[in-house]
């Protein structure tokens, strides 16, 4: 499923370039046919924030998980793929 998260993120990077609230609400939505809850989407922005945090301080670590020396695409790949296990999505499939 990592290479489905991957370009999950690309998708939901080029419909919201610049927002990745937007971005992560729009992934949530593709998966799970509804619109995330107040507190999901507050667990998306936390999960986001806190993984591009991880990767301005590791470009090689974000490289490994996007292919690129960028750390909001790996941050929203990383996303994506929480969002793939995530019990929303599976119930849903």
């Amino acid at each position: 499923f990592f290479e489905c998260a991957r370009m999950l993120a690309r998708r939901v990077d080029s419909a919201h370039p610049g927002d990745p609230a937007a971005q992560a609400r729009l992934a949530f939505r593709i998966l799970t046919c509804r619109m995330p809850t107040e507190v999901e989407a507050r667990a998306l922005d936390d999960l986001y924030a806190a993984k591009k945090s991880h990767y301005e301080n590791d470009l090689p670590a974000a490289k490994a998980v996007c292919g690129a020396d960028d750390a909001h695409l790996a941050s929203l790949t990383v996303l994506c793929s929480t969002l793939f296990a995530a019990d929303a999505t599976i119930t849903n499939r």
